[in-house]
């Protein structure tokens, strides 16, 4: 699972077509990159360590509605 947080086909392909995309904002394209592919994961990783869980454990302390809500939104 960490493998793929931070070695995903997302972090394979996509900073080729930003480079090309960015033209001359290169910088500020590279920096969201990094803050949205390793500084995000690493967070998670780094809160999941700090609640010493499993990650997984409290899911059933979400409401079946918000997970109908979020499992659905990014279809519409």
């Amino acid at each position: 699972m960490l493998f793929g947080l931070f070695f995903g086909a997302g972090n394979l392909i996509f900073p080729i077509h930003l480079g090309q995309a960015a033209g001359s904002n290169v910088f500020i394209a590279n920096l969201g990159f990094l803050i949205t592919a390793i500084g995000l994961p690493f967070l998670g990783i780094i809160a999941i360590g700090i609640s010493k869980t499993s990650g997984l454990l409290k899911l059933h302390r979400v409401l079946i509605k918000h997970m109908l809500i979020f499992s659905r939104l990014p279809y519409i």
